[in-house]
């Protein structure tokens, strides 16, 4: 085997090892961001569950960690708030014809 011949095969093994060390930093990555996730949100877990939940989290996506990571900081934060629905009837001389229309029935 010449001295190419061996630089090329070196090459080829140091980008398998750098593509394999990539994907245990992923995986490692997306453990952490489960584990803390279910940290987060221990309280609303079972003990029974938090394993279960654990292992379900670090099958997902990095970007979905990352999402529902977002999500729950946002909840713990009172950030993640909808609105709430009213009870009281609209006043249809506020609305404009098109909604007014719209809910007429309820």
């Amino acid at each position: 085997m010449n001295q190419k011949e061996t630089m090329k095969t070196a090459a080829a093994q140091l980008r398998a090892l750098l593509s394999e060390l990539e994907k245990y930093q992923e995986k490692e990555k997306r453990a952490e961001l489960a584990q803390d996730i279910l940290t987060k949100t221990s309280s609303d877990i079972s003990a029974e569950d938090f394993l279960i939940k654990l292992s379900e989290y670090s099958k997902k996506s990095l970007e979905e960690l990352i999402v529902i990571q977002k999500a729950v900081e946002l909840h713990k934060n009172g950030e993640l708030s909808l609105g709430k629905l009213s009870v009281n009837k609209a006043d249809s001389s506020s609305l404009d014809p098109l909604t007014a229309l719209l809910i007429e029935e309820y």
